[in-house]
């Protein structure tokens, strides 16, 4: 979450026109929908390493194996219909501009009609959430070699 508010400060510092958005709070005082929604991202992350045929080891059980650029599109694909299936059983709906009072939202779209950025932003949240998970005593192996060892 806190990548998440460090990003959108920078687009705020950069585009005057650009407006704030309402997880754009310190966790602890941002609404539990948005907190639940950090949470199903990280949550995930280990269905979308399974989808490309990776897990996570600790170190030192199996040789890393990084995600290509092709693999990480794959995932921000899977991160954004993760995101657009949670937001829509919420009762979110597709609209050409953002209002969050209605629950309407311009990304609920499939992934190859969203912008640049948005991908990017997909993109970002799979790398992002990658660290969290690998974190310093984890790494990211191919799931048929560690299931071979168990």
């Amino acid at each position: 979450h806190k990548d998440y508010c460090d990003v959108e400060d920078q687009r705020l510092d950069s585009d005057p026109t650009y407006k704030r958005k309402p997880a754009h709070k310190p966790w602890e005082k941002v609404a539990e929908t948005y907190r639940e929604a950090n949470r199903s991202s990280a949550d995930h992350i280990q269905v979308k390493l399974r989808s490309v045929g990776r897990i996570l080891v600790p170190k030192g059980e199996g040789s890393e194996a990084p995600l290509s650029d092709h693999e990480i599109e794959l995932l921000a694909e899977m991160e954004h219909r993760r995101w657009w299936a949670e937001r829509s059983l919420d009762g979110w709906k597709f609209a050409k501009n953002r209002n969050d009072s209605l629950k309407e939202h311009p990304n609920m779209v499939p992934y190859d009609q969203l912008d640049g950025a948005s991908k990017d932003n997909d993109r970002n949240n799979v790398r992002k959430m990658l660290k969290i998970q690998k974190g310093e005593d984890q790494i990211i192996v191919m799931g048929n070699v560690a299931l071979n060892k168990a």
